[in-house]
């Protein structure tokens, strides 16, 4: 069970994981020491899975930056679309949902064509999509 301490700790690593430890305990309200064993803990119990980079698309040549909706084709496999996602560069983040569609995928693509070419891969190429709603993200509001 976690309390307000750890979700205080928990916040402040989502906003900035890079932080030190002194700077995170006095966020916290806590010693340097109480700190650093209530991280490990929260590690060790599954609540921190991993810090990661927020990459700027833009600033890496890939300034288009779309999401994807898109339901497998028939005949295609889960697994087949998974691994292309995992392995291709302009997929940011990829979801298997329930509902209307079977996917959303973020995309960040260094052209309109390059995003062309991405959602021909995934449909005529390797017929892994269908009914695919592309939309264009104009501005980013908030992120994790």
């Amino acid at each position: 069970m976690i309390d307000s301490i750890d979700r205080t700790i928990l916040r402040e690593l989502q906003r900035d994981g890079r932080q030190t430890n002194r700077e995170l305990s006095q966020r916290a309200g806590l010693s340097a020491n109480a700190t650093g064993v209530r991280v490990k803990r929260l590690v060790e119990n599954g609540y921190i899975t991993g810090i990661h980079a927020r990459l700027n698309q833009q600033a890496l040549g890939r300034p288009i930056e779309t999401i994807l909706e898109m339901r497998l084709a028939r005949g295609a496999v889960s697994s087949d679309a998974s691994e292309f996602f995992l392995n291709d560069p302009r997929v940011v983040e990829a979801w298997q949902i329930t509902g209307r569609t079977d996917y959303i995928v973020r995309v960040a693509a260094e052209s309109t064509s390059d995003l062309h070419d991405l959602l021909q891969e995934l449909t005529s190429r390797r017929g892994l999509a269908t009914d695919v709603v592309t939309s264009l993200v104009l501005e980013r509001i908030w992120a994790q």
